[in-house]
């Protein structure tokens, strides 16, 4: 079985007929990126089955420290939890599907692959402002624990959102073997037995995006 993830880019999910006409069209990174030293305020709104609340939001906080070294020379993004109520309010809600739901986003493949989470690709949302204090983009990411939920694990769920992070700051899948923006995990591999570390291939990527992005807006 694999665990494969559902991305779809700033204007809105792509319909069936664009992944026929393009079916690489994931490979691509988002066309606009979040601005640098963007702060992240991030909460988790539920657990999913077989994950109690300390353990998510440790591995939260593991992968978005992991992006966070990433991209210290480039972007300079910073994460904290954002508690409830606080000012401003969280700009990365994680959320979940519980068993009595159902979403299109979480539907079953016909070769028995499970979705487990879905992100937009770079920032969501509209704003008057790309300035990284008081723009209103959002980076969402949500967790699947409907029915057609994967068989969630500790090391699984860490390597889960931290590819899903990984759209959320504007890259796209790669083809690259073992890296973390790769299009799935194979049930049985690494990403199932231990927290990974982002591959050099997802951090040159991102260091690339970072300079085509700059360098286009000079």
């Amino acid at each position: 079985m694999a665990i494969i993830c559902n991305v779809y880019p700033p204007d809105g999910g792509r319909t069936k007929r664009e992944v026929e006409d393009n079916p690489n069209a994931d490979l691509g990174n988002s066309p606009m990126a979040w601005p640098a030293t963007q702060k992240f305020r991030w909460t988790l709104e539920n657990t999913v089955s077989g994950l109690d609340r300390a353990t998510m939001e440790g591995a939260i906080t593991r992968a978005l420290d992991k992006w966070a070294e990433a991209t210290k020379d480039t972007f300079k993004f910073t994460f904290a939890k954002s508690d409830a109520g606080t000012e401003p309010p969280p700009n990365m809600v994680i959320s979940v599907v519980g068993p009595e739901g159902s979403d299109s986003d979480f539907a079953e493949g016909r070769d028995g692959s499970k979705v487990a989470a879905a992100a937009r690709l770079g920032p969501a949302g509209a704003t008057n402002t790309l300035d990284a204090e008081t723009n209103t983009f959002q980076a969402p990411v949500k967790l699947n624990d409907s029915p057609t939920r994967p068989k969630w694990n500790p090391f699984m769920f860490h390597n889960c959102f931290l590819h899903e992070v990984g759209h959320s700051l504007g890259l796209g899948h790669t083809l690259t073997e073992g890296a973390v923006m790769g299009r799935s995990y194979q049930e049985g591999s690494k990403f199932f037995l231990e927290d990974v570390d982002l591959a050099d291939d997802d951090k040159k990527r991102m260091t690339d995006y970072f300079t085509k992005k700059n360098k286009s807006s000079s």
